[in-house]
């Protein structure tokens, strides 16, 4: 009886095992980011401080994360800044009118992108001004967001959300990651915080998104040590916290 009880033991953990470790999986499930338009990206964004005509200069500098690899790094890897970003694209201006923010939250948020915390997803599309000689483009904005802090972003840009799926030991995949502006997706086991620097209020938060809804970061991988064996891990390096939000400050 009792070696009847160790098999179906060491069943069960067998299981539980293989279904944790299949954490690379990729399919062709997109984010929610990308729901409203096959063309909406997300892109950090930067003042354009030229000294020139408007609308010429003036705008922002938008750079599309992730448009690289969809390698994620080893946290060596995002330390030592392998990851080659591709070149910004310049914009006359970002229109915030369809997000419904209030004059003072724009304003706000134009801060965040001074700081360098700001993140924006949108469309692309021409800017109409008087003279035409010169193309220009604008973005429309479906989704602002703003940096816990002024640390540096290390690593992949994800939105990571609860997979669902619930273990009798680990490692267990209960994370799902979905790298920003790519199809690509995978499962993983442990989700740490310690290198964003979170306040407790911030981490509070991060928690109840990434359980409740999805949660933007950037991440590096590192190996999660579990009951059954050995797992991946997501160390986070920053979080962004939808805009307007009471953590950003």
């Amino acid at each position: 009886m009792k070696n009847i009880q160790r098999l179906i033991h060491v069943f069960v953990l067998s299981c539980a095992f293989l279904m944790a470790t299949n954490v690379w999986a990729q399919n062709n499930v997109g984010s929610s980011l990308e729901a409203g338009s096959i063309n909406t990206l997300v892109y950090s964004v930067a003042p354009d401080y030229r000294r020139c005509v408007f609308p010429l200069c003036g705008g922002y500098w938008l750079t599309p994360v992730n448009r690289v690899s969809t390698h994620v790094p080893s946290l060596d890897e995002a330390d030592a800044g392998v990851i080659i970003e591709p070149s910004p694209i310049y914009v006359a201006s970002i229109e915030f009118a369809k997000l419904g923010l209030s004059s003072a939250q724009i304003t706000e948020f134009k801060g965040l992108i001074g700081e360098g915390r700001a993140l924006v997803s949108g469309v692309l599309s021409d800017f109409e001004w008087a003279y035409n000689t010169f193309d220009v483009q604008m973005l429309t904005a479906t989704g602002v967001w703003g940096s816990a802090n002024n640390n540096a972003p290390v690593g992949s840009f994800l939105e990571v959300s609860s997979s669902g799926i619930v273990c009798i030991t680990t490692p267990c995949p209960y994370y799902n990651a979905q790298q920003i502006n790519t199809f690509y997706s995978f499962l993983f086991h442990e989700l740490n915080f310690d290198r964003a620097e979170l306040t407790s209020s911030q981490l509070l938060l991060a928690q109840s998104l990434v359980s409740k809804k999805s949660l933007i970061l950037t991440g590096a991988r590192f190996v999660s040590q579990g009951v059954a064996g050995n797992g991946v891990g997501i160390a986070a390096t920053q979080v962004f916290f939808p805009f307007p939000s009471k953590v950003l400050y």
